[in-house]
């Protein structure tokens, strides 16, 4: 295919996606915390270095951009009592087609729920889950596109007043180029025609109802390959900040040292968090120098300033 045809296939993803983007606040915020250690590391730039389960949340072209069966388990305990746990796996086994699949989960402990005078009434249930769904294709050898829908729970219990929930649904697409040996061009355009639907349930045994619009977001990702050792990254997004189109950048670095250790680090959220952006280190581990198990840890600081977020996932290759 074409370089010209696949600029302007970009193109029409791009405008696709800049149309849906709109208001905030949004709903599914825990789904920015990400998905896998190594997309941490490398400062969030994922679009078009990140492949196999993990692109699930980032680009799901990536899916058909690693053959074999995986799975990723990974946890993120945070602090101020948050939590996060994520189970994903893809397979692409045979011809030109990759599935996904993957569920995260957030919570928080140790949130206290007041009445009017501030007394303590009880103890508040906090907890989001999200399932990804993905299919990418292998158009030519080069060329991948990719499909997901994205369904999300969200629970939230207070003594006295019963359970309210949250249910939504978000379409994401992407495509990914290689240019060459070493040169990867990622776009994708995720939580697309998203709607978030609340049933509030108030102490008077009422139930309102009422949307609430995800953040959606266009990425334009670029990665590079030198001498089979260093990777460089850089995303830019184009996403709502207060009902208004902001953009925001990751850029990340990753050097594999060895047939046993990979080491990372990177800027998150570029002109969107405080600062210069937020710092983030990583490494990979593989046990006796073997590809099929691997073990990644990432480090990024907390924007409360509460401590950095840790993330440890294990990726296996079978």
């Amino acid at each position: 295919m074409r370089p010209g045809l696949i600029i302007r296939l970009g193109a029409l993803l791009c405008i696709v996606a800049s149309a849906a983007v709109h208001a905030a606040p949004f709903g599914g915020a825990f789904l920015d915390t990400g998905l896998g250690a190594r997309a941490t590391g490398m400062g969030g730039a994922a679009s078009a270095t990140i492949e196999g389960p993990a692109a699930l949340l980032y680009n799901p072209a990536g899916l058909a951009a690693r053959q074999g069966r995986n799975l990723l388990g990974s946890y993120q305990p945070l602090s101020l009592g948050r939590n996060r746990t994520s189970l994903a796996g893809s397979i692409n086994v045979r011809g030109p087609l990759a599935f996904g699949l993957a569920w995260l989960h957030a919570g928080v402990d140790g949130l206290l729920a007041r009445n009017g005078s501030g007394e303590v009434t009880g103890n508040l249930d906090d907890v989001e889950d999200a399932v990804l769904f993905g299919l990418g294709l292998n158009a030519t050898p080069r060329l991948q596109f990719g499909l997901g829908v994205r369904i999300i729970d969200h629970r939230l219990e207070a003594p006295g007043a019963g359970e309210s929930s949250a249910n939504g649904r978000a379409v994401d697409l992407g495509l990914r180029y290689r240019l060459n040996e070493t040169t990867v061009i990622g776009v994708s355009a995720r939580n697309l025609l998203d709607k978030l639907s609340w049933s509030v349930i108030r102490p008077s045994a009422q139930t309102s109802s009422s949307e609430e619009a995800l953040l959606s977001v266009l990425a334009v990702g670029i990665s590079h390959h030198w001498r089979g050792i260093v990777t460089a990254a850089a995303d830019v997004e184009v996403l709502d900040v207060g009902g208004d189109r902001d953009l925001r950048g990751h850029g990340g670095l990753e050097a594999r040292l060895n047939d046993l250790l990979t080491l990372r680090g990177g800027l998150h959220r570029v002109g969107d968090a405080d600062g210069f952006g937020l710092p983030t280190f990583g490494l990979s581990l593989r046990p006796m120098r073997m590809e099929r198990v691997q073990l990644d840890f990432a480090w990024v600081a907390d924007e409360l300033d509460a401590g950095g977020r840790q993330v440890l996932t294990v990726l296996s290759r079978f």
